[in-house]
């Protein structure tokens, strides 16, 4: 597992998600860290439930630039936020019913490799476009 803080790797120009990509790392790197070392299921779904809420507000950021744009990668966009939502959902059940103890190492490293080919793959190159036209209609 790659750690996640301060990549350039994971900024994809656009001041606003970019500080939301870094918010959304290093909690998911916290919380993986905390989760790794034992802490209690309180504290564990305390920091999932954190991590989920800002992925959410990230996610309505992001979709709401591209139908600003309506921008042809939206569908796409959406489909794995959703995929990356049932995947933190899952995280938290697993937890929260008992189901698992300590939360195996493969279950957190997924998590971590979809967000991260997420950002690296989809965001970057969807957003490449929207800081495009948003350069140019600041020239014009």
């Amino acid at each position: 597992m790659a750690h996640l803080k301060n990549s350039n790797d994971f900024l994809i120009g656009i001041k606003d998600i970019d500080e939301q990509h870094e918010r959304i790392m290093k909690y998911l790197e916290d919380t993986v860290f905390k989760i790794k070392n034992g802490t209690t299921k309180k504290l564990n779904l305390w920091r999932l439930r954190k991590l989920n809420v800002t992925v959410d507000e990230h996610f309505y950021t992001e979709e709401k630039l591209l139908k600003k744009y309506n921008h042809p990668a939206l569908e796409k966009q959406m489909k794995e936020h959703s995929e990356i939502i049932e995947k933190f959902r899952k995280l938290y059940n697993l937890l929260d019913l008992n189901i698992v103890i300590a939360l195996p190492e493969h279950i957190l490293n997924d998590l971590i490799d979809t967000v991260k080919k997420h950002i690296i793959e989809t965001d970057k190159t969807t957003f490449e476009d929207i800081k495009r036209y948003e350069q140019n209609i600041k020239l014009k």
